[in-house]
């Protein structure tokens, strides 16, 4: 696939970044207009009162909530976006860093409701940033808001399956370097999980202040039989991993973290807790 116009200067931007170049505030109009903050990496130094020692990392997967946690990070002292985006299939953890002490968490969703949001969130026209006008006048204006349609073009149009919001879950968290995550907020308890998240790294998360990014009805209502089998194998990988099925799962989270990862390849979400934290 073409790299684009904005990736390139994404790229320029953060080499600039890393010599120190490029002032912050800079950096983050360029982010904004390109579009380049949907998926990032995310860095708050906790504060007193942490169960946990070192800093804490957001791994921000597409259209599972996250900019719940992105927001409240980008209000506080200290917040830093360590953003590596979606600009190549480069894994976060596989950059030479030492993130050793660090406490990493992320948010999942059903894979079958996260792709009804990410459909609709880039079909519909608003306030999009420039990657999601791009993608919805590339790619989805012919679909017509058809989601039945475009499942279909999706199984087999590989460029289709490239854009960040179609990607699998697990191809945000894989790393060569089997990093482990410590904390697994299931979009389906959202609103339990923040709160045990809080009391862990003591950052006041509220479920309730989230919107949801375009308008449709409840992801059963979209799927056929015939859909419904295409998404189990396009997303095979996530729909294993966390124990989802259509209506149910994650069943492989207990407790907040993964409770086996023995045939996944690559990636590590084991978690850190003791199993008395639960």
């Amino acid at each position: 696939m073409k790299e684009s116009r904005y990736a390139k200067i994404i790229k320029l931007k953060r080499k600039f970044l890393n010599r120190r170049i490029l002032p912050e505030f800079l950096s983050s109009k360029i982010d904004n207009f390109f579009g380049y903050t949907p998926t990032g990496i995310f860095s708050y130094p906790k504060g007193p009162g942490c169960k946990k020692e070192g800093k804490s990392i957001f791994l921000h997967i597409p259209k599972t909530a996250g900019v719940l946690i992105k927001y409240k990070l980008k209000s506080l002292p200290d917040y830093k976006n360590l953003f590596i985006g979606h600009l190549s299939e480069s894994s976060f953890f596989e950059r030479d860093v030492n993130y050793n002490g660090c406490f990493f968490y992320t948010i999942i969703r059903n894979p079958w409701d996260r792709l009804v949001s990410g459909f609709f969130h880039l079909s519909q026209k608003g306030p999009r940033a420039k990657y999601s006008g791009e993608v919805r006048e590339k790619f989805l204006k012919p679909f017509n808001g058809n989601f039945d349609l475009f499942v279909q073009e999706l199984s087999c149009n590989k460029e289709l399956q490239e854009i960040v919001h179609f990607r699998s879950q697990v191809y945000w968290l894989k790393g060569k370097n089997k990093k482990e995550i410590d904390f697994i907020v299931r979009f389906e308890n959202l609103k339990e999980d923040l709160k045990k998240l809080s009391e862990l790294i003591n950052i006041q998360f509220q479920a309730e202040r989230i919107r949801a990014s375009s308008q449709h009805r409840y992801y059963t209502e979209y799927y056929t039989e015939r859909t419904k089998k295409i998404v189990r194998e396009l997303y095979r990988e996530d729909i294993e991993t966390f124990g989802y099925d259509f209506e149910q799962g994650p069943a492989n989270i207990v407790g907040n973290r993964l409770v086996d990862l023995s045939d996944i390849d690559g990636i590590n979400l084991d978690s850190a807790f003791d199993k008395n934290e639960g």
